[in-house]
């Protein structure tokens, strides 16, 4: 799996030989870092399809794609570090994206915990009714439907906010000596939106179990 994360990053770094040094280590370390982020979320995806078999072909779609992504994303942070005259200023903004993202994916959490519980109990109920041959099949695979929507949904947030942690990280790596104090600042936001994430991975994971539970 490194060799794999190896060959995008060294790819996705060559398509980007023309830019500045800066720039060209920032493309790098978003593309490591949403390979790693590509293959740990595709590998939950691909175990909530197919058991372990989807799990090995979700970690490896998913590597590439996040390395992708992760280049993609790298370059706009390297561009946006342009566009501040100072570090302080574009720590700010950092700091800033953080605590946005941050927010969103908190007020995401408490809306997805109130639908995980209520998806578990009704997946409970309906397997106790399908055991006493009450509902057919069919219709524990249209709640599973509903549920791999949500599934969905959920890791669309975590991709995002894991790339944000992807990007602060870089970010902080590379100014921590320059400005200190917002260093400091954006460490604590980071450690914050880790909390968050760490918590939605437990929210998918749940919903995950969820499905699973209904496909019979």
């Amino acid at each position: 799996m490194k060799k794999f994360i190896s060959l995008i990053v060294v790819l996705v770094f060559i398509t980007g030989c023309a830019g500045t040094a800066d720039r060209r280590r920032t493309e790098s370390e978003g593309a490591q870092g949403g390979a790693l982020i590509g293959y740990f979320v595709g590998s939950l995806v691909g175990q909530f399809l197919d058991g372990d078999e989807g799990a090995a072909l979700g970690a490896l779609l998913g590597t590439a794609l996040g390395g992708i992504a992760g280049y993609a994303y790298g370059n706009h942070v390297a561009n946006k570090k342009e566009e501040y005259a100072n570090t302080e200023d574009y720590l700010n903004a950092c700091i800033a994206s953080a605590q946005k993202v941050n927010l969103e994916t908190q007020q995401y959490n408490a809306k997805l915990i109130n639908e995980v519980r209520g998806l578990n109990d009704e997946a409970d109920r309906m397997m106790a009714q399908y055991h006493r041959k009450e509902i057919r099949k069919a219709e524990l695979h249209r709640k599973s439907r509903e549920v791999q929507a949500r599934f969905a949904e959920a890791q669309g947030q975590l991709r995002k906010t894991n790339n944000e942690i992807v990007l602060q990280k870089s970010v902080l790596e590379r100014e921590r000596a320059n400005v200190p104090a917002d260093a400091a600042k954006l460490d604590h936001e980071i450690s914050k939106l880790q909390q968050s994430a760490d918590e939605l991975e437990n929210h998918t994971r749940a919903l995950a179990a969820i499905n699973q539970q209904l496909r019979l």
